[in-house]
């Protein structure tokens, strides 16, 4: 009974850190993502009021997207994967 206090703020602490570094985690991968609406207006800039959706993906990591979603057939077996070709490695 002496230690119950301790033992509530350890788990206070524990919990307390895991949510701290799931928020901040999330941030820091999230935080930058620019966003934009489904229509521009003449500026090009996004307009006001409608939902807003993430930036497309720029051209090299479109590329990345494009040579996995192609590397891979409709059951998840790498493509090529027979002797002498040269198979696309995974990221």
């Amino acid at each position: 009974m002496k230690n119950l206090p301790t033992l509530f703020l350890g788990i206070f602490f524990a919990l307390a850190f895991s949510w701290t570094g799931l928020i901040l985690s999330s941030h820091l991968f999230l935080g930058d993502l620019k966003s934009t609406t489904a229509t521009l207006d003449e500026q090009g800039n996004p307009v006001e009021g409608d939902p807003l959706y993430p930036l497309k993906l720029s051209g090299i990591a479109r590329e990345g997207k494009q040579v996995y979603i192609d590397g891979v057939d409709e059951h998840g077996k790498q493509k090529g994967s027979g002797r002498g070709s040269n198979p696309v490695p995974r990221v």
